[in-house]
């Protein structure tokens, strides 16, 4: 029984309707597969029947365009399959900090920084489950592309945990560079932009709350920075962005445009509210629950850009302690992510991005340590993937058949 990406979209199982076969790409050398559930049991990445994925036409017709898409809504159920073949040697395997859902299309550069992207899951565990996931992201693109995948993955765990000090501060990847010339200083295209996706008003049952919730959050704000104004966060056009992203596509979240610190429209700010995602049922992570601060710390030890804006929302007295809280993040205007399909030119750069990544995922590892016991886990971790890299291999290409 086949269990991986490609098989689970062949059999055109990962939605209510049918999905139609990705395309073609070169066959690859078998290699032994990982533990994975006995046979006669269901595909665990298949989306849960109630999953919204299933029942909303646009999100399911946006999976359906190829493996990598599919296995970017479903960073859920990866984690826990991924827990569970690695579940007969957790206790070899140190605790990080987990980016929580690496993959290619997370990599992204700003006008200042490059790096990963997006912390909103963000936990700690083994780091098993952001090598296993990225490792797979890249197969999927390299074979989404028509290129081998193997040398690929075995480039990108070669360069973690590498024992470099100072970090490395080397040449971006070619497809980076190329993102961050396409920047350009007008801001009224990326308003405009960010104005299109609030598609949706928000019910007015929940109205209220977020006006409240909105209320502490500037006040906070404002502590924070005195030499603001309310007039900073007068709010010009609040919206719900409907079936935007894939990943996040279900998360609940309102898209803010405030005023910014003139009344020239083009200094306006974006501002996203987002609810916390729940990790609860992933097995082997620690950090489930509290509040979002687990994805702001996630957030500097990753290297992201500091924003002035991100912070928890403060909670209400009258909140419920199991309600889901939020937290708030700016918008970059130059800002880009690497795309499969369209950001890279050859095998060779998708290598780069990989390398780059790796050694993204080294300092976000071990960014909760200072000096020198960074460098000690840095051992750690390089001496778990020498002995379990063959099984780190297996799960990537098991699950990426």
């Amino acid at each position: 029984m086949r269990l991986g990406l490609l098989a689970l979209l062949l059999s055109g199982c990962s939605a209510a309707q049918p999905l139609p076969p990705p395309a073609s790409s070169p066959p690859e050398p078998s290699a032994p597969a990982a533990p994975a559930p006995e046979a006669g049991h269901q595909n665990p990445l298949v989306l849960a029947q109630d999953s919204p994925y299933r029942q909303n036409p646009t999100l399911r017709a946006k999976l359906s365009a190829s493996p990598h898409r599919y296995f970017r809504a479903i960073n859920r159920e990866f984690a826990i399959e991924v827990c569970k073949r690695f579940a007969r040697v957790r206790a070899t395997l140190p605790t990080v900090n987990l980016h929580g859902d690496a993959h290619v299309e997370q990599v992204a550069i700003t006008d200042e920084r490059a790096g990963l992207s997006d912390y909103d899951d963000s936990v700690s565990g083994p780091p098993v489950i952001d090598l296993v996931r990225f490792g797979t992201s890249l197969a999927l693109a390299a074979k989404q592309r028509g290129w081998p995948s193997e040398p690929i993955v075995e480039a990108f765990l070669d360069a973690y945990a590498i024992d470099l000090s100072p970090p490395p501060t080397g040449r971006l990847p070619s497809a980076l560079q190329r993102l961050r010339s396409t920047f350009h200083a007008e801001r009224g295209d990326f308003l405009s932009r960010a104005e299109k996706l609030m598609t949706s008003e928000l019910a007015e049952s929940h109205a209220s709350e977020a006006r409240a919730g909105w209320q502490r959050y500037v006040a906070l704000m404002l502590q924070l920075d005195p030499s603001r104004t309310a007039d900073f966060f007068r709010v010009k056009k609040r919206g719900i962005p409907t079936n935007f992203g894939l990943g996040s596509a279900t998360t609940a979240r309102i898209l803010y445009r405030i005023e910014g610190p003139t009344s020239s429209p083009n200094d306006d700010v974006i501002l996203e509210a987002k609810e916390m995602r729940s990790v609860a049922d992933i097995p082997c992570i620690e950090g489930r629950s509290g509040l979002p601060v687990r994805i702001i710390l996630n957030a500097t030890r990753f290297g992201a850009k500091a924003d002035p804006f991100l912070a928890i929302v403060p909670r209400d007295a009258s909140e419920d302690v199991d309600d889901p809280p939020w937290w708030i993040q700016s918008w970059w205007a130059h800002y880009a992510e690497i795309d499969i399909q369209r950001s890279l030119d050859s095998e060779a750069e998708l290598g780069e991005i990989a390398s780059f990544a790796s050694a993204q995922l080294t300092l976000g590892h071990t960014g909760f340590l200072p000096a020198p016991y960074d460098r000690q886990l840095r051992v750690l971790l390089r001496d778990m993937l020498n002995e379990h890299r063959e099984l780190i291999l297996d799960a990537i290409h098991s699950l990426t058949q």
